[in-house]
This record gives structure tokens, C-alpha cells and sequence, in this order.
């Protein structure tokens, strides 16, 4: 995770992200409302207002198909009881029996039917009812024994033989004088709405003349389920019965590509299920193509033993597609409105974080060695508080930095005196006890001897601690010394002057390949490897041949190696690494200290040699810090410049 690290950086996402989060919760707000609050949002204000028109369109194409088909009944009712055919009926109903029983020829029979006055009073007054009506294709007059037709106002369907599986007169009986069914001709493929009834005769109601008013549904159901507006491009009603069969075509295709036939396509879809058993509301669930929807549904009862399911539908999709436009325009808005809060934000921070850039800026010089540097006094009171409050520090560190230096130079000319005067004295006593020595050579008994060696061994350890304590001293604080430094001449260079202790202890020092050029003077450079490496070679373990490594850790792997440790861009990663004895985890921050020894016992130098590495790292900027456990090796992890 990336953590803005700059004030500037901070504002932009604060704000960015404020103004975000402060509109799409108002967007969020407007469209949903707030939950166990009454304030309803826009969806949902829009819901309700699609299924109140649903509901009036639906209970509107109810009230209005229910109307029409009381008329249409109504019409059967006074065709059926018209006086003008009852007495005709009752004549051409015999005589066709009559001759049906005689055996008389069909065609025979019907030419004289025809011809008969009766027949042509029944035709007429059949005419005279479709024109006069003008909603019916065809009027005919059914003996509903033998299913012939006796009368009709289409002169090619007298004679015709219609039975129960082609038109159904399903609840038609004594207790129910109608009946209405949507029915398919067999041989054109046209549904027609049927609606039959028993003709009313002298004094009783027939139980054999039946009254078949046919309409044809695409001039009045299919119009009638696309009349009206409020439905939009994707609204469709439709019909089933009470087998949830659809009884006219419907708009969509079915999902296999398919269209539904009437009569045969049942409807599995929830809405048209509950208008089929009998339940009347409002519902949002998937239509027959699986696609959502909201939906009014209506049970309509028309007949006593015939009801229609109604379900008046639109897509979701669509409802919601203004809502769709309006995200674009918000998403144009909230683009729009993040580039202006972006611009303000620039110019706000900028502002703000412009004198604070210039104070860490000279904050930055000063750490880097010029102390002369200070932060512009300008901007806000605030601002110009803490710019005058760090010049001031600035300041003062100024004059301390001088006061150190001056008594850091002091203090290393005097210890470079003392260590270069006191070396001349004991340079001359080692050579008198040399003299000494050799004029008493074969005079000198055992312990006068012994007392001699033991004083030039002391004078002798008293100078390399000079020497070293010279070389300390040269090593000044400054800025670094330019310069370039190839590992593996240092590396030759080492194994050259530390040739005796490599051979005899048949030690190995390795140098890892592809290392860059160290950006530091080679005598440096020289002094931090080749005292690190003398140091392995100091602390062997018995009995394992001594190994040193020198290497550079990958910068991909840096945190595994040194997570508490900032390691500069311009720096690199190296370490010197052996399988001696160890050092104990309380030396680790007390090695690097002048005259500090581990093994004081065994004598293996004066403790300048880390303090003299660990300065000349410091003075190139870098760090240096020791990983080791007793009897595991110790490995020095230390920074310096390369080059790219």
C-alpha cells in the first residue's frame, strides 16, 4: 500500500476523496432515500409511480373487457330469445330430423331446407343481427345433438359438422345459459372468441338449438391488449386461462427464439400464475422471457365456469433507463467536479505547503552540510513563526557545529601530537634495550632475560597502539573524498598484505561477482574491507577452515535485510560475512568503539580498527550495523555510495 508522504500529496487525496465520497453519498441518498427514515429516493419514488399506473391500467382494461364481453353476452341473450326465430327454429329443426331419420340424401335435404320460407326468415333475421351489431364474423345456429349446423350467416358452414374437440361448450348446460371460450379453426389457424347460447323456444329453453356468435380476436382482444399509453416501448398485456395458456399471441419471442402459439404455450411466469388462480395485485419478479419485470395482475371472471388471467407488464430495464442517462450525467459532473476540487486543491496546497517545502529544504541543505542555509520569512503568521523559530536553530546549531569542530580539530591535533611525540622516546628506548640486549648477549641469566623480552614486547605493543591511534586521528570529518574503487583490486590488494595469516590458517576469501564501482577514495575504501576481513581472520573457529565472504545485497531483498534502516538511493548494500566464532549480542553496539576489544585475553589488536571503519562509512554517509550469533559467524551489513 502506497502512503502519500508529501503535504501536497495528502490535501489531493483528502479532498479528492471527500468530495467523492460527500456526492456519491448524495447521489446515493437522492436515488435510494434513507433506510427506516420516510424520506424515499427517486427508485424508489419511481417504482411506486410505475406500479400505481400499472395497477390503473390493468383495473382500466378490466373494468374495460368486462364491459364488452357483458355486451357481447347481452347480444347473444337478445338474438337467442328473439321471437322472429323461435317458431322458424322449431319447424326446420323437425323437418331436418325428419328427413335425417327418413334417410333422405344430405344435399337433397339441404336444397329444400333452403328453399323453405322458415329458413329464409331465420338467414334474414341472422344478417339483419350481424349488421346491426357489427362486432361478429359469423352468427350460427347449431343442433347441438348430431353438431350440424342448421342456419348461418355464412351459407358455406350449413351443413358443416362441428364437434366438441374443435368448439368447446364447456359449462354450457340448463343451470348456464352462456358459455365463452377462445377457440383455433382447425384448418385456417385464426382463434376466434366463442360464445354460445341455448336458444329460447315457445315457453321453454331449447336443449338442443344452440345460438355460436364467433369473433375474431385480432380485431378486438389483440387491439385491445395494445390500446392505451403508459406502458411504453417494452409493456405488454396478455391473457391466460386458468391453465396459465396464453390466449393470444404475445409481443417478445420466447428465450429458444421461438414464438408461443395460443392455446398451446403455458406461462410459468409468477405474475401470470396468480391471475390464473384467481389473486389480483401488483408483484416485481421475471416475465416469460426471464427478463424482470414489474407487473399488474387481474383475475377477470368471464363466464360461471370460464375465467382469464390478466397481467399488465413492463421491463425493468426500461423503467430504469432515465436513471441510466442521469448516472452518465453524474458520473460527467462528479468527473468535472473532482478536476475543479483537484485545480482548487493545487492551488490551495501550494500555498499552504510552499513556504513549509522551503523550510524543508533548507532543512535539507543544512543536514547536508551547509550551514548557512534558511528558510524564506513569508507567508502566513503561522508560517513566519516557524521559519523565524528555525533560522533561529539554525543558528545556533551553526555556532555549536563551529564550537564542536574547532574542539574535534583541537582534540586531533592533540591526540595526533601526543601519539607522534610519545613514538619518537619509545622508538629510542626499544632501540637502548636492543643495544642492552646484545652487549649482555651470553651474560644474562633466565630471568633477566625474560624480564628483557617481556619489556620489548610491552614497548612494542605501546607502539602499534600509537600507530593506530595515528591513524585514527587521520581519518578527519569532512566532506568525502572523491574518487572510484574497484572490489576486486582492493580484494588483491587484502589478500597480498594479509598473505601470512591467509596461508597459514588455509583460509578462503570470496568476492561475489558483478559488484559496482565504490564512488570513494581507494585508501579508504581499502581500509574499511581490509580491516573487516583482518577481523574474520581474527576470530576462527577451531577445527573449521576459516571463510570470508564479500558481497552486495539485491535492492528487491533490502527490507528482509535492514527494515528499520533507510537505505539512500545513491547507496548500496554490502556485507562481510564469516563462519568463526561469533560476537555476543551485547558487544554488537560496543564494538565500534575506540580501544573496544571482545577478547581482551587473547590480544588480537588494540579495538581501532571497526571505530576507524565505522568513521570513515559515517564520514561517506552511510551506516553500519553487525548480525551475529556465538558459534554461528558474524556478518557486517554497511552502506556506501556506487556508482549507477
Amino acid at each position: 500500500m502506497i502512503v502519500p508522504r508529501t503535504l501536497r500529496m495528502k490535501m489531493f487525496l483528502t479532498f479528492g476523496l471527500l468530495f467523492v465520497v460527500v456526492l456519491l453519498a448524495d447521489q446515493a441518498i437522492e436515488r435510494f432515500g434513507l433506510p427506516f427514515l420516510s424520506f424515499q429516493g427517486r427508485v424508489t419514488e419511481q417504482r411506486q409511480e410505475v406500479f400505481k399506473a400499472l395497477n390503473l391500467t390493468a383495473d382500466l382494461k378490466k373494468e374495460r373487457l368486462r364491459f364488452w364481453l357483458d355486451e357481447r353476452i347481452a347480444d347473444s341473450s337478445v338474438v337467442a330469445r328473439s321471437p322472429i326465430l323461435q317458431s322458424p327454429l322449431v319447424r326446420i329443426e323437425r323437418r331436418f330430423h325428419s328427413g335425417i331419420d327418413g334417410g333422405m340424401k344430405r344435399d337433397l335435404l339441404w336444397g329444400e331446407i333452403r328453399a323453405d320460407r322458415d329458413y329464409q326468415d331465420i338467414r334474414h333475421h341472422l344478417d339483419v343481427m350481424l349488421n346491426s351489431y357489427n362486432a361478429y364474423d359469423r352468427l350460427d345456429i347449431i343442433d347441438l345433438h348430431s353438431g350440424v349446423v342448421l342456419a348461418s350467416t355464412d351459407e358455406r358452414e350449413q351443413g358443416a359438422v362441428i364437434f366438441d374437440e374443435d368448439i368447446s361448450f364447456t359449462g354450457l348446460s340448463s343451470a348456464y345459459e352462456y358459455s365463452i371460450n377462445i377457440w383455433r379453426h382447425p384448418d385456417s389457424g385464426d382463434f376466434h372468441l366463442h360464445i354460445a347460447r341455448f336458444i329460447e323456444l315457445p315457453g321453454k329453453l331449447s336443449d338442443g338449438l344452440v345460438l355460436l356468435m364467433h369473433i375474431d380476436t385480432s380485431y378486438f382482444l389483440e387491439p385491445f391488449l395494445k390500446a392505451g399509453g403508459g406502458l411504453g416501448e417494452t409493456g405488454e398485456a396478455l391473457l391466460v386461462n386458468r391453465e396459465q395458456k396464453i390466449l393470444t399471441p404475445l409481443k417478445y419471442e420466447l428465450p429458444d427464439g421461438s414464438r408461443a402459439k395460443p392455446l398451446q404455450y403455458r406461462i410459468n411466469a409468477q405474475p401470470a400464475k396468480l391471475a390464473a388462480q384467481g389473486m389480483e395485485g401488483i408483484i416485481a419478479a421475471e416475465d416469460y422471457r426471464g427478463v424482470p419485470v414489474l407487473a399488474a395482475y387481474r383475475h377477470i371472471k368471464v363466464s360461471p365456469e370460464v375465467a382469464w388471467g390478466l397481467v399488465i407488464k413492463r421491463d425493468v430495464a426500461e423503467i430504469y433507463s432515465n436513471y441510466r442517462r442521469e448516472n452518465i450525467l453524474s458520473m460527467m459532473i462528479i468527473v468535472f467536479g473532482l478536476f475543479f476540487v483537484v485545480g482548487c486543491t493545487f492551488i490551495l496546497a501550494r500555498n499552504l505547503s510552499a513556504p513549509i517545502t522551503h523550510i524543508s529544504d533548507a532543512a535539507r541543505l543544512i543536514r547536508g552540510g551547509e550551514l548557512t542555509a534558511r528558510a524564506d520569512v513569508k507567508g502566513t503568521v503561522e508560517i513566519e513563526v516557524l521559519a523565524e523559530a528555525f533560522n533561529a536553530m539554525a543558528d545556533r546549531i551553526k555556532i555549536y557545529t563551529e564550537q564542536l569542530q574547532e574542539k574535534n580539530e583541537e582534540l586531533e591535533a592533540f591526540l595526533y601530537t601526543a601519539a607522534h611525540d610519545l613514538k619518537n622516546p619509545l622508538i629510542g628506548a626499544l632501540g637502548f634495550i636492543y643495544l642492552l640486549n646484545k652487549s649482555l648477549a651470553g651474560h644474562l641469566d633466565h630471568n633477566q632475560r625474560y624480564l628483557i623480552d617481556k619489556t620489548t614486547a610491552t614497548l612494542q605493543q605501546f607502539e602499534r597502539l600509537l600507530t593506530d591511534l595515528l591513524d585514527y586521528s587521520q581519518v578527519r570529518v569532512g566532506p568525502p573524498e572523491e574518487g572510484r574503487s574497484s572490489l576486486e583490486s582492493l580484494l588483491e590488494r587484502i589478500k597480498v598484505d594479509l598473505w601470512e595469516n591467509i596461508r597459514s590458517m588455509d583460509a578462503e576469501i570470496r568476492l561475489h561477482e558483478n559488484l559496482p564501482e565504490i564512488l570513494m577514495n581507494e585508501s579508504r575504501a581499502y581500509q574499511i574491507f581490509s580491516n573487516l576481513v583482518s577481523n574474520s581472520l581474527k576470530f576462527t573457529r577451531e577445527g573449521v577452515k576459516p571463510l570470508v565472504e564479500i558481497g552486495m545485497v539485491p535492492r528487491p531483498e533490502l527490507p528482509v535485510y535492514g527494515s528499520d534502516r533507510r537505505i539512500p538511493d545513491n547507496h548500496d548494500l554490502f556485507f562481510v560475512t564469516d563462519n568463526g566464532m561469533g560476537i555476543d549480542q551485547i558487544w554488537h553496539d560496543k564494538i565500534f568503539g575506540l580501544f573496544v576489544q571482545v577478547d581482551k585475553k587473547g590480544s588480537h589488536g588494540s579495538g581501532t580498527g571497526l571505530a576507524i571503519v565505522r568513521r570513515i562509512i559515517r564520514q561517506e554517509n552511510g551506516k553500519i550495523w553487525i548480525k551475529s550469533t556465538p558459534g554461528s559467524g558474524t556478518t557486517f551489513y554497511f552502506t556506501l555510495p556506487t556508482s549507477p
